[in-house]
């Protein structure tokens, strides 16, 4: 998130919590850190050799699903039932 406020002159050693206070929401920012091209690939040749891929990620259930549907971890078709 971006946000700001207005600080008077005698904030100036303001401490961290009060310095949070009052704030005016800017925008909420959202990114993406993209799929390398190399990794479906590499998920396709891993389950043709008989490896079965699994991914362990510290992301919520949506981006996670996403990510593995990206990378053909997850087919589309058991998201979709």
């Amino acid at each position: 998130a971006v946000a700001f406020r207005d600080v008077e002159e005698e904030e100036e050693n303001i401490d961290e919590l009060a310095a949070e206070r009052d704030l005016v929401l800017l925008a909420i920012v959202g990114l993406e850190d993209p799929l390398r091209p190399e990794v479906p690939a590499a998920i396709r040749a891993c389950e043709q050799a008989g490896i079965t891929v699994r991914m362990i990620t510290g992301d919520n259930e949506g981006t996670a699903i996403s990510i593995a549907k990206k990378c053909g971890i997850l087919p589309n078709r058991e998201m979709d039932e």
